[in-house]
């Protein structure tokens, strides 16, 4: 009788330990692939915030560029007989027109105060971010 007590709880323990339900591997599969998803998803975010980053520090630091490079050309160009106008947003001197060439700048955009000694420069990139920076003309005296 012993045996027999024995033998049945050997079968209800086998019983018992018989796996996981359908219902058990379904939510562990929808978990894994709820979780690679995010995963997936967040990569991409963090990929296009990264080339949006350094879209804008190429931008900034072209805009750097162009003011060096137009305070360079107004020293070469600039003097207290010719001036320079801003006509229509472009930046003459002498018969010389200032033309940008950098990749991250759409446009660029010339205006000048009444007194002629300050030019207001709007650059335009080419995703739409805007940055103005201002610039102190002293000409020279002679030619």
């Amino acid at each position: 009788m012993n045996e027999r007590k024995t033998a049945e709880k050997r079968i209800k323990r086998g019983k018992d330990k018989r796996g996981f339900t359908l219902a058990e591997l379904c939510v562990v599969l929808f978990l894994i692939v709820l979780l690679s998803t995010m995963t997936v998803t967040f990569s991409e975010l963090v990929g296009n915030r990264s080339k949006d980053l350094q879209n804008e520090y190429v931008f900034m630091e072209q805009c750097s560029l162009l003011k060096n490079d137009v305070t360079d050309w107004i020293c070469d160009n600039i003097t207290a007989e010719t001036g320079f106008t801003t006509d229509g947003g472009v930046l003459s001197a002498g018969g010389y027109t200032y033309i940008q060439s950098f990749s991250e700048i759409r446009e660029a955009v010339f205006s000048a105060n009444n007194g002629g000694d300050l030019i207001k420069c709007t650059v335009t990139g080419v995703n739409g971010n805007e940055r103005t920076f201002v610039i102190a003309v002293r000409t020279a005296v002679g030619g």
